[in-house]
């Protein structure tokens, strides 16, 4: 095992909470607190790539979901290229299942937009209250912290991918303080590097504003978390 030192201690959830797992196994699943998805009206994806199965269970799980994901590449001829390039027939497979969803099924659900600060804005302001939100969009995440925060009355969770985590490291923490959520979830992303002081560069966060505890203690990641990255090492948590 490959243990992990410098994560600061501010990050650690306080308690354990109800979570279970939404999306394939390994790279594009998150945890998420059962009561946070039940209460969801609408959840909005930012960053879908080829991948959009935690979208897909998130819906199962909650009636009446509006959902609305964005991606400023994907496309038909992007899903097509996919298929093609992939090495593997269960890798094809995959891409084809893929590509067939989006034409019967998601692509009315997905719009091909670039999300940054200036977008992001008129999409919040859509919708009242309850909403769910997702964000992998490779760095571009920080220009959508400031807008969240002053939306926070209607927003009731976030996953989250941050890039750039080490050298963003006082951003993030000042961002949580300001939302005021609890830390659901913590989990490093380990395709990635370590970057400044031994700190991982991308780190996944579910954060949640009225989580269901299920113990009153926090003793180590939860099982439910899974490599992103089958072939490298595994990354315990550890807080400093």
């Amino acid at each position: 095992m490959n243990y992990l030192y410098n994560l600061p201690r501010f990050f650690k959830p306080k308690f354990q909470y109800d979570l279970v797992r939404l999306g394939r196994n390994n790279d594009g699943g998150y945890l998420v607190g059962e009561k946070t998805i039940k209460a969801t009206k609408t959840l909005i994806s930012f960053g879908i790539n080829d991948d959009w199965s935690f979208e897909k269970d998130f819906e199962k799980k909650s009636k009446y979901l509006n959902i609305l994901m964005y991606d400023d590449c994907l496309n038909f001829i992007f899903l097509l290229k996919k298929f093609f390039l992939k090495k593997s027939i269960k890798l094809k497979i995959i891409a084809l299942k893929n590509l067939i969803n989006f034409i019967l099924f998601d692509q009315k659900k997905i719009y091909k937009k670039k999300i940054n600060k200036y977008s992001f804005i008129p999409i919040i302001r859509k919708f009242k209250k309850n909403i769910f939100i997702k964000i992998d969009i490779e760095g571009d995440e920080y220009q959508l912290l400031n807008d969240i925060i002053k939306h926070t009355n209607k927003i009731i969770g976030l996953s989250i991918e941050f890039h750039s985590f080490d050298r963003k490291i006082d951003k993030i923490i000042n961002f949580i303080k300001y939302l005021d959520f609890k830390i659901t979830n913590v989990h490093i992303n380990n395709y990635a590097k370590y970057g400044k002081n031994l700190i991982p560069s991308v780190v996944e966060m579910t954060l949640e504003k009225n989580p269901k505890i299920i113990k009153y203690s926090y003793l180590k990641e939860s099982i439910l978390n899974q490599k992103n990255n089958i072939y490298a090492k595994e990354i315990n948590l550890l807080f400093k």
